[in-house]
């Protein structure tokens, strides 16, 4: 961001799902990833998800879900504590156990309590707020 001159390098108009300047470059996501904080450049056009984008004019912007409402994209509601059963016959509670999941029958602590948090879109332990669910290798285990 600077002063504003209008010249070329300022100038950029809607094209499809890009925003591109009089150049014919394109706004883009740095590597393309999908991130937090991840940098934003361009580059020529190639046509990937990394360059298009979605424009959502502010009186047409959805409100924020709040505390308790239903996220209905991922199911749950909103940083409400909730237990996650087994549906088989004994009715286990998953619990933490140190940094494993495991079944156990249900005792009334946060180790068995969870919550969805709408940030991060994670599911987050009561017992533990800065542990999320995560399979283990960087999801090339199966362990949870």
């Amino acid at each position: 961001m600077t002063t504003t001159s209008a010249r070329w390098f300022q100038l950029f108009k809607l094209k499809g799902n890009t925003l591109a300047n009089m150049k014919g470059q394109v706004i883009e996501v740095v590597g393309a990833v999908d991130a937090e904080n991840r940098n934003v450049g361009v580059n020529n056009a190639k046509g990937g998800m990394g360059q298009e984008w979605d424009i959502i004019y502010v009186d047409e912007m959805p409100a924020a879900l709040k505390i308790g409402e239903e996220n209905k994209d991922w199911g749950f509601k909103i940083n409400s504590p909730f237990y996650v059963v087994s549906m088989k016959k004994r009715g286990y509670f998953l619990d933490l156990l140190r940094n494993n999941m495991v079944m156990k029958t249900r005792n009334g602590m946060t180790s068995q309590q969870w919550y969805f948090d709408q940030k991060t879109r994670t599911i987050k332990s009561v017992r533990t707020k800065s542990k999320s669910w995560d399979i283990q290798s960087s999801g090339k285990a199966s362990n949870l």
